[in-house]
C-alpha cells in the first residue's frame, strides 16, 4: 500500500470490477461492486492491504483490497469539470 494513501484520499478502480465487502476479509460477504473508473473516498485504512471506501456516485461503503485502486492525485471535487463543460462535451 502506498505511503501516500490516507483517510480522505480519492482513489479510482484500476481493474474491471472491485468487490466491496462488509468486512476486511476475502471471506466476508460482498455488498456491492465498483466498476472500472469509479471513484471513492478512503474512509479507513485497515490491516494488510484493506481499505474502507465510500463510492462517490452513490455513497455505498465497503472494504476492498487497495491493490485494485489507484490514487487520483487530487480531491474528487477537482477531478471533474463543471457541469456546463460536461454538457459541451456531450452536445
Amino acid at each position: 500500500m502506498p505511503d501516500s494513501l490516507k483517510v480522505g484520499s480519492t482513489v479510482e478502480v484500476c481493474v474491471p470490477l472491485a468487490p466491496l465487502r462488509v468486512a476486511a476479509s476475502d471471506r466476508a460477504e460482498m455488498s456491492t461492486q465498483a466498476l472500472a473508473g469509479e471513484r471513492c473516498i478512503v474512509q479507513q485504512i485497515g490491516t494488510g492491504d484493506w481499505i474502507e471506501v465510500e463510492l462517490v456516485t452513490d455513497g455505498y461503503k465497503g472494504w476492498t483490497d487497495a491493490k485494485q485502486w489507484a490514487l487520483t492525485g487530487f480531491p474528487f471535487r477537482e477531478a471533474l469539470p463543471p457541469a456546463s463543460s460536461c454538457e459541451q462535451l456531450v452536445a
